[in-house]
């Protein structure tokens, strides 16, 4: 699918109607689609280089939200344009994103020394190899089997930089006492300056780190609390720039988890979040969370289980991987 803008609206090209359609983030439609309101942003059809060049595609796996076994990831040699020897990855956003869901019967993939090291202040000043498996808050997570998939295609070590923070909005209006990550808030400004540390440790620890890109995962209170998606949408955009001004890094690339769709307003902030990085040429959204709801991959109704959780890693590790194979082409 291609997008395109004008001053006023957001358009997608509708292929079988040779038509461009005008979206209003109908939260009523699960799969993206707006009104049934044709226009033309002032171009007949997608030109080659439609939103940057982007493809809003589920770049991970399957659209339907399935995490298909057989969709293997590509093994490639290490190249000079992998500089540094460990790949560093910022994770930011709300209680998805930080994990421990208290999920008794989880199990998720035992990590390897030499393989991942996590920083996490609340647990620890210091670097901690995730093979020691001691915070909950990042083995009871995505990130194992973020970990784990990523290296076996990469083969280098990676460090998780955590600076989620559970119960908190993108926007001020999110904020339910937790913080939020608008300019006005905390929560962004924390995240800067632990990740700041955090690559100070790995120098101190005789790394030569890269810094790699930002994992978003959020939605929730800003659902919660009614903001509209329109709104979502240009402050996740800002977001985006504030990363990439203050790490001094203007193509950071970005890999977002849709929000799960099980309201009308949650439906309309995952939209948002889809869109926002169909109109980034470095923002990749990954499908699958919005669908755990259906798929009975819950540990509440705000929470994922630790399935998901495995499921969500792996998603993101193939988003990750196909962007650094793009960077080193």
């Amino acid at each position: 699918m291609y997008y395109a803008t004008d001053s006023n609206s957001i358009f997608r090209w509708e292929e079988a109607a040779g038509e461009w359609h005008s979206l209003d983030f109908d939260s009523s439609d699960q799969s993206m689609a707006g009104t049934s309101q044709y226009g033309s942003p002032g171009m007949e059809k997608p030109p080659d280089d439609a939103v940057g060049g982007s493809e809003l595609t589920n770049r991970d796996g399957a659209t339907d939200g399935t995490c298909p076994e057989d969709r293997e990831l590509r093994k490639r040699e290490i190249t000079d344009s992998l500089d540094g020897d460990i790949d560093v990855f910022v994770i930011a956003g709300q209680s998805n994103a930080l994990g421990d869901p208290d999920d008794r019967n989880a199990t998720w993939p035992s990590v390897e020394p030499g393989v991942g090291q996590y920083y996490y202040p609340p647990d620890s000043s210091s670097l901690v190899e995730m093979s020691s498996g001691t915070s909950k808050k990042v083995m009871e997570a995505a990130w194992p089997s973020f970990v784990t998939t990523l290296h076996a295609a990469t083969r280098r070590e990676i460090c998780i930089i955590q600076t989620a923070k559970g119960a908190t909005g993108l926007t001020e209006t999110g904020d339910t006492g937790n913080g939020n990550w608008s300019p006005s808030g905390t929560l962004f400004e924390r995240s800067i300056r632990w990740t700041t540390e955090a690559l100070g440790e790995l120098k101190k620890a005789g790394y030569s780190p890269n810094l790699r890109m930002v994992h978003w995962c959020q939605g929730g209170n800003d659902a919660k609390r009614g903001v509209e998606p329109n709104r979502y949408l240009s402050s996740l955009q800002g977001l985006f720039g504030r990363y990439r001004e203050s790490l001094r890094y203007p193509n950071l690339p970005f890999v977002v988890y849709g929000s799960q769709i099980s309201t009308a307003e949650r439906c309309g902030i995952s939209n948002a979040q889809a869109v926002a990085c169909a109109l980034d040429e470095n923002a990749y959204y990954v499908d699958n969370p919005r669908y755990y709801p259906l798929r009975d991959m819950m540990y509440d109704d705000a929470h994922w289980n630790q399935t998901a959780h495995n499921e969500m890693g792996v998603a993101g590790a193939r988003s990750s991987s196909n962007i650094l194979d793009r960077r080193s082409t």
